[in-house]
C-alpha cells in the first residue's frame, strides 16, 4: 500500500489524481477505486494500491481516505475488476466454439 494526497478531483466526472508520498508523478484515481462509497475531497490523505490502467499507465486500483476504521477498509478488491471482462469474453468464445462443434456433428433430420 502507498500513501499520498488527493491533489485534483473532478466530482462531476468521478476521477482525480493522487500525489504519492516520495518520488513519482501523480497517479490517476477513479471513483470506482473507493470501495466505501464515500466520495473523496481534494486535499485528503489517501492509502491506495496501484495497478495498470486502461491507458497502460499507473492508476490507483483500490483507495480509501485515511482515518477510516479497519472494519470498513477492504483487505482485497471487492468490486468487479475492469480486466475481468477478458476472462469472461474468452470463456464465452470457448462456449460458442464448443456449441458450434456439437451442433455441426448433431444428426440432422
Amino acid at each position: 500500500m502507498q500513501k499520498g494526497t488527493l491533489i485534483e478531483w473532478d466530482d462531476d466526472r468521478g476521477f482525480g489524481f493522487i500525489k504519492p508520498d516520495g518520488p513519482g508523478g501523480k497517479i490517476f484515481v477513479h471513483i470506482s477505486a473507493f470501495e466505501t462509497g464515500r466520495r473523496p475531497q481534494r486535499g485528503e490523505r489517501l492509502s491506495f494500491a496501484t495497478g495498470i490502467g486502461r491507458d497502460g499507465k499507473t492508476a490507483a486500483r483500490q483507495a480509501w481516505v485515511e482515518g477510516i476504521s479497519g472494519e470498513q477498509r477492504p483487505n482485497h478488491p471487492s468490486h468487479f475488476d475492469r480486466n475481468d471482462y477478458r476472462v469472461w469474453a474468452a470463456a464465452g468464445l470457448l462456449v460458442l466454439v464448443f456449441v458450434s462443434v456439437v451442433l455441426d456433428r448433431a444428426p440432422s433430420g
